[in-house]
């Protein structure tokens, strides 16, 4: 009995391990691809309010300062158009391991 409810609890253990891991591991994707999409979206507000500055211009100082960066610009709106549309993230948060229904089953066996 006592053995078997060591084998349960090492089983048990290994398992809430695993599931931990996916956790952290599904969590750090998120945590990622949520970095990333903050700095484009920062990247596209820089340059929207850049852009702006080409309707605010009122003399040929401004407007020169402005065609100066239009290159850099440029380029900038390429690569940010050139960036991949995501529809959302590409981690499922309900794609847990196959333990989870075995782990279930342990616990109530368990108690």
């Amino acid at each position: 009995s006592a053995e078997i409810e060591s084998l349960t609890r090492k089983d048990f253990d290994a398992s809430m391990a695993r599931l931990h891991e996916a956790k952290a591991h599904k969590i750090n994707k998120i945590n990622s691809e949520t970095s990333k999409l903050r700095m484009q979206l920062a990247d596209m507000d820089r340059l929207t309010n850049e852009l702006k500055g080409l309707q605010k211009a009122q003399n040929a100082a401004q407007m020169t300062s402005f065609l100066s960066l239009s290159r850099e610009l440029h380029h900038r709106m390429c690569k940010l158009s050139d960036l991949p549309f995501q529809n959302g993230l590409e981690v499922n948060p309900y794609d847990l391991p196959r333990d989870h229904a075995r782990l279930n089953q342990l616990e109530r066996e368990y108690e």
